[in-house]
């Protein structure tokens, strides 16, 4: 807003109070010299200028200026009313318009001045609220906008309690199907009365030989290299209908188990890969198994322990303390293990976004990740990006999002790695164990010559 030079609020003011004084100069005049009349001249401090004043009716009848001055205002006339009731009834009236004129006028200033000055004030408060509230947007837009990089997060980690909760179902299987193998329990291969003696007869033998003969024919079906041992000998004769695909996964540790990190082990029907893993820990764990043992009778020695009854729970403890052993390896199948298939298309698209084309890094995830992809990709792969550089490039807020996001992994993270240990202090006290039972019988012996 410009004002112009009549229009500023004190050239109002002035112009104003000109015209009210114009035609009330007379008025103001003649009231101070009426309180003039009543309380200068008659002050004692103020000694007035005597001129004698002579009527020319009454020569005798001389005052001073004052006295004549006060006469005016004070005198009573030959009418009867005082000069002063005159005064106010009929020279204040015209005063008193005056004055109201005036006031007028001032108020009319004073709200005119006050207008303009609200205006100013209007237009400050209204830029300062403008300006407030594009600072509360921007911060709101910094602070509460959700950066692409937090989403990334969020879609790999679909699925992953899913994953997790399916890897103690496949542990436990897997351990329980090792047992069932150990223990030659009904319908599996070391059960079977198959296995052929020197004479040719079938059914004379469980255990080891069964358990041995049916890994051979999966052997020779299934995992033989005839190039193994040079080629032309060794396993080349036998060798039968085996893939190039499956060769030696029986003991490729690598190929089989350590580099994939999704195994399809939980498909309905047998799969390539629980067919290498099975038999994989067969030749790890138990390569040997227990003879057929004969039926267990009743104790004739003086505790009630035959001596059946004393292989069988020595077998027991063999098998109890193998368990901890594979317990290890069950568990890292069991996180390997085809998982949810939520993250699956997000977590191709990360490897998409190392250089690896689609169809290795859909060999590499596969179709359902397990949640040891996923948390591969969430705490290792994710990091290797560029984009993931690029995205800390944004507001402290979104990168103290991000910050927590990693926290939350690395929890995760430890809790797997306390539960490594925990597997890791279970083998350390089985291998103590063992070493104190040795120590222990050599003690009993002692013990019993002694005696």
């Amino acid at each position: 807003m410009i004002l112009t030079q009549t229009d500023r609020p004190d050239r109002q003011f002035a112009l104003s109070l000109k015209r009210a004084l114009r035609g009330s100069l007379a008025a103001f005049c003649l009231l101070i010299i009426y309180a003039s009349s009543s309380s200068v001249f008659a002050s004692s401090s103020v000694t007035p200028v005597r001129y004698p004043f002579c009527s020319k009716i009454c020569p005798n009848c001389c005052l001073t200026p004052d006295r004549e001055l006060q006469q005016q205002f004070r005198g009573n006339p030959p009418t009867g009313k005082s000069l002063n009731d005159r005064y106010l009834d009929n020279l204040w009236p015209l005063i008193e318009s005056k004055i109201v004129a005036v006031t007028n006028e001032i108020n009319k200033a004073v709200v005119r001045q006050t207008s303009s000055r609200g205006s100013f004030i209007d237009a400050q408060n209204n830029n300062k609220t403008a300006s407030s509230l594009q600072s509360a947007g921007a911060s709101t837009a910094g602070s509460y906008i959700n950066s692409e990089a937090l989403c990334r997060f969020a879609t790999l980690s679909q699925g992953l309690a899913s994953s997790e909760a399916k890897t103690d179902f496949i542990k436990f299987s897997a351990a329980k199907q090792s047992m069932d193998r150990q223990l030659l329990t009904s319908g599996m291969p070391s059960s079977a009365n198959t296995a052929k003696s020197k004479d040719g007869k079938e059914g004379v033998s469980r255990g080891q030989s069964a358990d041995k003969q049916a890994r051979w024919e999966k052997y020779v079906t299934t995992f033989c290299d005839p190039d193994d041992y040079g080629q032309g000998s060794g396993s080349s004769g036998v060798c039968q209908t085996s893939s190039d695909i499956q060769y030696n996964k029986d003991i490729n540790f690598a190929d089989s188990f350590g580099d994939p990190l999704t195994l399809d082990i939980v498909s309905s029907g047998t799969t390539k890969d629980a067919e290498s893993i099975e038999a994989l820990s067969n030749n790890l764990y138990a390569h040997d198994l227990v003879n057929n043992l004969p039926q267990v009778t009743s104790g004739s020695e003086t505790d009630g322990m035959s001596a059946e009854m004393r292989k069988y729970m020595l077998l027991r403890s063999v098998i109890a303390k193998r368990a901890i052993a594979e317990n290890s390896f069950s568990s890292i199948t069991a996180l390997k293990a085809k998982g949810s298939p939520s993250s699956a298309k997000f977590t191709q698209n990360l490897m998409r976004e190392l250089g690896i084309s689609e169809d290795q890094a859909k060999r590499f995830v596969g179709d359902n990740p397990s949640y040891y992809a996923q948390m591969e990709a969430l705490t290792r792969k994710l990091y290797e990006t560029p984009v993931f550089y690029a995205n800390l490039m944004d507001n402290p807020k979104n990168v103290l999002r991000q910050q927590n996001a990693m926290k939350s992994l690395e929890l995760m993270q430890q809790r797997d790695m306390y539960k490594s240990i925990q597997r890791s202090e279970m083998l350390m006290a089985t291998l103590l164990e063992i070493y104190l039972s040795r120590s222990q019988g050599g003690l009993d012996k002692q013990l019993v010559q002694s005696q």
